[in-house]
């Protein structure tokens, strides 16, 4: 081996692995005055020094006895701790599939025999280059990174700290109102209330932008019943309508699907800014939502939602209509002095829309309204949703059929919900830690637990993880409550194993509407044992006189819930089997979390609890899923069969 170290600084240090004497002190002698070099006559040579001394590039030839140039190549491709290092091969095969495999092996470049000083310098030097800078991006790409992650943390952090006090403020004014007051308290629990729903809003669209900013959304398709989407949005925006001088009405084209497949979240998103926006500069008059569906002519699985907007407010003069949609721009000093707000609303639905792929445009003029027209791609839905409309409905919107008496397990670190749900009439335990809960949960009876997410000791999530690894509560529902309204969080609630998620500040009616879709009116929660013996005294799959208290003594209804549910059982039924046959555990555990609600939901207990065991195995992956399996198939037929004779 030959090694000429001159110990200069800030120089390179090339491997030059040649088996032909006069060739390798040629490229010693042509490269000596710009590099450190290592000389050796084989691969054998070469790996004993690759492991001994720092190696910034390697120039070997191909044919070589016992380790040749492509071998050598192929070693260092493999090894983590020298994949890095460029390799330029050396030949003088003219074959072209022979350079071929070379490169195919990881060669960085070759070269041809005899080769030129002036040629061989400029590759070295080039393949030198394009490694420094591949290096400073793999650098800058880390620190950024880095420093996403840093600002996700951040904000998320700053989410939590901000949410939670919001959380208490919101929480003790709904409970005030319930209160006998006088004209100037409600007058001044109203401004209060206002003024914490603008701080509110203000830091969503603040965190929104925040986001945009550098992250780019992450679209979740599902299965969405538009009509029941949109008078939600409807119904949540007009809260901010103080007086009887506005008027929101909604149209649906006949046209429209019953459901598609989009983003309902980012979808309310952008409908919720912009209907907003519409009520608050209207003043007086009306607003309209319309929404009508397009068929794609080039793709017949596309369907275009086209949403417009229209208000009777002040307008916008044509000159920024461009304007409008840049980020902390309004229409005109004027209009901000007397209206208030950040102009980010606008600018975050633009980002929004163009995200999914669609457009939004504005029609307006000074004095005679505005008309917003959002047109977003959408698919036709895979399936029919297991609720029905009213199932799925609005959770701003008071319940006709309120729980009473459920037996919460409050696990917070402040305690502002066990107010609201006393008031109730439900019974709260409370826990500050996820320790105190486990303890609880094994010495007392709950329905539903109601979790924090950021707790001393043990979080949320690993919280649920240590519930769910007990097999008496693979069905117990658990409601994340938590400051951290990012999507991120609500997909992490769903995978630690929790049933729902509902962000601070927790209105009283939100609360309410999601502890009376998990309550014991269903058999999700407590009363399963006494349901089976009445299902087994009465000789029924399902009880039909529970689903009809639940349901106002309304037959219709009953009919209706168990013929989606009979759909969707068989829709569900058909997923799972191809799921079984690719093997797909994660899609197997989600299918049966899915059959284990909507069969809870229509008293379907057999069905249940199969299902329930199914994903809880599946999840684990300790035991094979097949047997179970065809046990869900059987009860699927048996209740199908069963179904069919009520009918």
């Amino acid at each position: 081996m030959t090694s000429i170290d001159d110990s200069r600084p800030n120089t390179t240090t090339l491997l030059i692995v040649e088996d032909n004497f006069d060739i390798r002190n040629m490229l010693v002698a042509l490269l000596r005055d710009e590099h450190t070099i290592q000389a050796v006559a084989d691969g054998q040579e070469a790996l004993d020094t690759l492991q001994r001394v720092h190696i910034d590039l390697i120039l070997t030839d191909i044919m070589m006895p016992n380790i040749d140039g492509i071998e050598l190549t192929r070693f260092v491709r493999s090894e983590p701790s020298l994949s890095h290092i460029p390799v330029i091969l050396l030949t003088a095969l003219h074959r072209p599939d022979d350079v071929a495999k070379g490169l195919t092996a990881g060669a960085n470049d070759y070269l041809k025999k005899p080769f030129s000083a002036i040629e061989l310098r400029a590759r070295i030097n080039a393949t030198l280059t394009t490694m420094q800078l591949n290096r400073e991006l793999t650098v800058a790409r880390d620190a950024a990174e880095a420093s996403d992650q840093m600002k996700s943390r951040f904000l998320a952090q700053i989410s939590h700290e901000l949410r939670t006090p919001l959380n208490g403020i919101v929480g003790m004014l709904e409970q005030l109102q319930d209160t006998e007051l006088t004209q100037r308290q409600t007058n001044c629990l109203s401004t209060i209330k206002s003024a914490s729903d603008s701080l509110l809003h203000l830091f969503d669209q603040l965190i929104d932008v925040a986001q945009l900013s550098t992250d780019t959304p992450t679209l979740q398709l599902t299965d969405c019943n538009l009509r029941v989407l949109v008078k939600s949005i409807a119904n949540l925006v007009q809260h901010s309508i103080s007086d009887n001088r506005q008027k929101v009405s909604l149209s649906f084209s006949d046209d429209l699907p019953i459901h598609v497949k989009c983003d309902p979240g980012l979808l309310t998103q952008i409908l919720t800014n912009i209907i907003g926006n519409a009520i608050k500069f209207t003043p007086e008059g009306e607003i309209s939502i319309v929404l009508d569906v397009e068929n794609e002519s080039q793709n017949p699985d596309t369907i275009w939602l086209k949403f417009v907007i229209s208000d009777t407010g002040i307008g916008i003069d044509p000159s920024v209509h461009d304007q409008i949609f840049e980020r902390f721009t309004q229409g005109n000093e004027q209009i901000t002095a007397r209206y208030g707000g950040t102009g980010l609303g606008l600018a975050i639905s633009k980002g929004l829309v163009s995200f999914m792929g669609g457009s939004i445009s504005v029609e307006s003029e000074v004095g005679a309204g505005s008309t917003f027209r959002v047109s977003i791609p959408a698919s036709s839905a895979s399936s029919r949703l297991a609720n029905t409309e009213e199932e799925a409905g609005d959770s701003n919107c008071e319940t006709d059929n309120p729980a009473v008496n459920a037996r919460i397990l409050v696990v917070e670190d402040r305690n502002v919900t066990q107010y609201i749900l006393e008031n109730a009439g439900h019974k709260v335990r409370l826990a500050d830690t996820g320790i105190e809960a486990l303890k609880v949960l094994a010495s007392e009876t709950i329905d539903l637990v109601l979790l924090d997410i950021q707790m001393p000791d043990m979080d949320g999530f690993e919280t649920t993880r240590r519930i769910r690894c007990q097999e008496q509560f693979a069905t117990l529902p658990i409601v994340a409550v938590t400051a951290n309204a990012f999507k991120e969080s609500k997909d992490a609630c769903m995978k630690a194993g929790m049933d729902d998620y509902l962000a601070k500040p927790i209105h009283k009616t939100q609360l309410l509407n999601l502890i009376n879709k998990w309550s014991p009116t269903t058999p999700m929660l407590s009363d399963r044992e006494p349901l089976k013996a009445e299902l087994e005294a009465h000789d029924e799959i399902i009880s039909i006189e529970r689903l009809k208290e639940t349901l106002g003594n309304k037959m219709s209804l009953v009919k209706e819930l168990l013929q989606v549910f009979d759909e969707d059982m068989q829709i569900q039924e058909e997923a799972l089997r191809i799921a079984l046959a690719e093997k797909d555990y994660d899609r197997i555990a989600s299918i049966a979390h899915s059959l284990k609600g909507s069969s809870a939901r229509v008293t379907a207990i057999q069905l249940s609890e199969l299902s329930s065991l199914l994903e809880v195995r599946a999840q684990t992956g300790n035991s094979p899923v097949e047997s179970l399996t065809e046990e869900v198939f059987v009860e699927c037929a048996r209740l199908r069969q069963w179904l069919r004779g009520l009918s």
